[in-house]
Order: structure tokens, then C-alpha cells, then sequence
């Protein structure tokens, strides 16, 4: 990493999110929903998707354990990230079925490049090590390029892969 980042970062505090960052969480989900739509035309736009998207990562970490994390810069809430521990199907080998998974990583549009999104996929990294998982999976829609060039810098590679056939002709 280079050294501008780690000085960048330093400005940064990463903790667990608090009942006080839902409000911000939520307009970052909306902001993700709302770019991820110039990527895929399914995606819903309104606040009340992301509202819902929030709801349904709260059931996600209550069933499955694991953490919502902010990252803050100057007071600020500019990402959210979650993960838990999920169970892979029986096809998979019994001591590779448990692992960590990151169900949502949002970097607000200004902060995106400052290492933010780095920051919190290590920190569920360290959670996920510390519970002695041997993988951890993250999704990426395949147009979001700058996204899946973050996770191939951290390691991350293509697994598998999940294919859409939209019946109503769109692509």
C-alpha cells in the first residue's frame, strides 16, 4: 500500500455502527442502490428499498452472527460494510462449508479510492480469522469493474459464477 493511503487512512476511525449511524447507513445503501442501477436495471432507486436493505442485513447478522461496521472520516459516516458466517451447501467438504461472507460494502461517492472500502474488508477479515474460517465470499455485480478490481487487490477471486437470463428480453 502506499504510503499516501496509510497516512490517508489514519484520518479514519472504524467501529461497529450504533443505532445513532442508521440514518447515514441508510442513505449509503440508497446511494449504492442508486449506482448500482446505472449497472443493473433491476435495482430499486427509492429510500425505502434501502430502508429495506438495511432491515434485511439486521436479520442477516442476527441469524447468522457477525458484524455491521462504519468507517468515519471527520465525524462523518463514509462506508458500511457487514458480514457473517454462513453455511455452504453439503456438495461442499465439511471443514470448507462454514464461512465468513460480506453481505453489503458501501463507500460513500466522495471517498471512493481512499482506502475506506479496503479498510473495512480487512477488519471483517480479522473477525472472520478470529473465528478460524478458512474463506470469505463477497458479491460483485460483473459490470461494477472498479469494485471487482478492489477485491482482486485484496485477494479475492472469482469462484463461482451466477448467470441471469431476463425473460423480458432487457440485458
Amino acid at each position: 500500500m502506499r504510503i499516501e493511503k496509510v497516512l490517508h487512512m489514519m484520518e479514519a476511525i472504524i467501529r461497529d455502527m450504533d443505532d445513532a449511524d442508521r440514518e447515514a447507513v441508510i442513505d449509503l445503501i440508497w446511494q449504492l442502490n442508486r449506482f448500482e442501477a446505472k449497472l443493473s436495471h433491476d435495482r430499486a432507486t427509492d429510500r425505502v428499498a434501502a430502508v429495506a436493505c438495511l432491515k434485511v442485513n439486521d436479520a442477516k447478522i442476527r441469524e447468522h452472527g457477525g458484524r455491521h461496521l462504519v468507517a468515519l472520516r471527520d465525524g462523518v459516516v463514509a462506508a458500511y460494510a457487514c458480514g457473517g458466517v454462513v453455511e455452504g451447501d453439503p456438495y461442499i467438504k465439511p471443514e470448507w462449508r462454514r464461512y465468513g461472507y460480506i453481505f453489503e460494502l458501501v463507500v460513500a461517492e466522495g471517498q471512493r479510492g481512499s482506502g475506506l472500502g479496503s479498510a473495512l474488508v480487512c477488519e471483517l477479515e480479522y473477525y472472520f480469522q478470529s473465528m478460524e474460517l478458512k474463506s470469505i465470499g463477497i458479491g460483485v455485480l460483473a459490470r461494477n469493474v472498479r469494485a471487482a478490481e478492489l477485491y482482486d487487490r485484496l485477494g479475492y477471486k472469482p469462484h463461482a459464477v451466477e448467470r441471469v437470463k431476463w425473460l423480458d428480453g432487457t440485458s
